[in-house]
């Protein structure tokens, strides 16, 4: 069986510091210990320039930033909980960790969540963020115009040949350029039926 000096010198030689020891009625034991940070921890890290926030998310104020905020402040507030013991424990400002986890997530709050201090941007400067509700929203768009326009014109029983008119592709200029901006290719949308 293992003594307590034991468990003390083990936890000491680690580099741990003993908070509580002790021992219970039925004979079993327990020990709460606090162990330092490694000094290669990336908490130390020193950077060459000012420490830029990555902003993987980075967008732009407005609603959409909000409700993003909002969702990660929440999950957030869970984690500093759940690492604090509700509070208890307690050793740095929970709001600012917030407000710099948002920043370094969406970047800063400004319209396009850039800064004009090029000492405080990442490097490189990451592109927008597409949220992904609105891209496939963007999508359907596409779909619904190519599938409008191909309807018109090859489906609504008016040969083109006899309506003596050229046809108007600005419909299908939309839908291709937006393709392109969405990253999609037009040949795979396919507009059969109306």
């Amino acid at each position: 069986m293992t003594s307590p000096k034991e468990i003390k010198d083990m936890i000491e030689s680690a580099g741990g510091e003993i908070k509580e020891m002790n021992l219970l009625p039925d004979g079993h034991g327990f020990a709460v210990a606090s162990f330092p940070l490694p000094k290669d921890h990336w908490i130390y890290e020193e950077k060459e320039k000012y420490d830029a926030p990555p902003m993987p998310f980075r967008m732009g104020s407005g609603e959409q930033r909000n409700l993003w905020a909002e969702k990660i402040r929440a999950a957030g507030k869970y984690a500093i909980r759940a690492s604090t013991m509700n509070g208890k424990d307690m050793d740095f400002d929970p709001d600012a960790m917030l407000q710099n986890l948002i920043v370094g997530l969406l970047g800063y709050w400004t319209d396009d969540g850039l800064t004009d201090d090029d000492w405080a941007l990442p490097d490189p400067i990451p592109s927008d963020f597409q949220d992904p509700v609105a891209l496939c929203e963007k999508q359907e768009k596409a779909l619904q115009l190519f599938q409008d326009w191909h309807w018109d014109v090859f489906c609504s029983g008016r040969p083109l040949e006899q309506s003596g008119k050229s046809i108007d592709h600005t419909r299908i200029n939309e839908v291709h350029g937006m393709c392109e901006r969405l990253g999609i290719k037009a040949s795979e949308l396919t507009g059969d039926q109306k």
